[in-house]
């Protein structure tokens, strides 16, 4: 993925990024009633995500539980369907819902939460914790795992199922993609009053990326900071940080997160290093047959010559 986002600005990857809602970004059509719903990660409210539909016997018999959990302090509901407005609003008056109302967009976000699931059930709710999935199950089910959480953390009346821990990592990526987005944009104007933002969003983004897997968008990102021209608050520590991380996640043997790491030193101004950085990753590519050879020979080429930024930032 990290040699595709090469090709394009900052500004491109950040209109890219975050195609796919996490939670607190829901595909939504029209917020019906009540204030939108956000959450986030460091937020110690318990958010229930209802997708329900009008008509539907347990949704209807749902609405009194979501009701008293949408009562408590620490809890917030929103329930998303696919009814049109006024649909919405006659379900509300029947039931007496009086949560957060939403009207999906053509059901984006009930196949983000759903499409990845087997055997998934209609009525469905989601539980988030800190913006993580830790339940997903039958809304009627919902009080009883919701009664536990006056005994303990949340996470110990969490359902451990493989299915949960794919939407955990899913909804993971999203947020990733999300912070990154948010950087670039921070970065791309650097103003003084956003430079402590920017350091603590880039230990989130570093802190996410290795405890899910997704250290290959940290060369990205990396690479990004080093070479993009339109970048006001170049934090190459950073980068050289995050890029070698990458590296040593990937045992050495990714030609492109090598490449990345040869980039941004060679921005700091490490030109033996990354000269050497570049020839392991060619070294690497040819090991591996990949098709990125020749990109790679020219930008060493490029860099032995010391053409290699004034050539990427034309």
């Amino acid at each position: 993925m990290t040699m595709f986002y090469k090709v394009l600005s900052a500004g491109m990857i950040a209109a890219m990024l975050c195609v796919v809602p996490c939670f607190g970004e829901l595909v939504i059509e029209e917020w019906v009633q009540g204030e939108p719903v956000e959450v986030e990660p460091e937020s110690d409210m318990v958010t229930i995500l209802d997708f329900y539909s009008s008509g539907c016997g347990v949704c209807e018999e749902s609405v009194n539980k979501l009701n008293d959990l949408d009562a408590r302090d620490d809890i917030q509901v929103v329930a998303v369907t696919d009814d049109a407005p006024d649909v919405i609003l006659q379900f509300a008056e029947n039931t007496g819902a009086a949560y957060a109302l939403a009207r999906d967009d053509e059901e984006q976000t009930w196949q983000f939460y759903t499409e990845d699931l087997d055997d998934v059930s209609f009525p469905h709710s989601f539980i988030f914790s800190r913006g993580v999935v830790i339940w997903h199950g039958s809304p009627q089910d919902l009080l009883g795992i919701m009664n536990h959480l006056g005994e303990g953390p949340v996470d110990e009346v969490a359902l451990q199922g493989a299915d949960v821990i794919l939407l955990r990592k899913k909804v993971a990526e999203a947020r990733l993609e999300a912070w990154v987005e948010e950087y670039l944009a921070l970065v791309r104007y650097g103003l003084p009053e956003h430079h402590g933002e920017i350091k603590t969003l880039g230990v989130r983004i570093r802190k996410c990326a290795v405890e899910w897997g997704f250290t290959g968008i940290l060369g990205t990102l990396g690479y990004l900071i080093a070479t993009e021209t339109d970048v006001e608050y170049r934090d190459l520590q950073y980068a050289n940080e995050i890029a070698s991380l990458a590296v040593r996640q990937s045992s050495y043997r990714n030609p492109d997160l090598r490449d990345s790491l040869a980039c941004v030193l060679y921005a700091r101004g490490y030109i033996p290093q990354a000269l050497a950085e570049m020839r392991a990753a060619i070294t690497v590519c040819r090991q591996q047959g990949c098709d990125m050879l020749d990109s790679l020979l020219c930008r060493l080429e490029a860099m032995e010559t010391g053409e290699f930024l004034n050539e990427d930032g034309e």
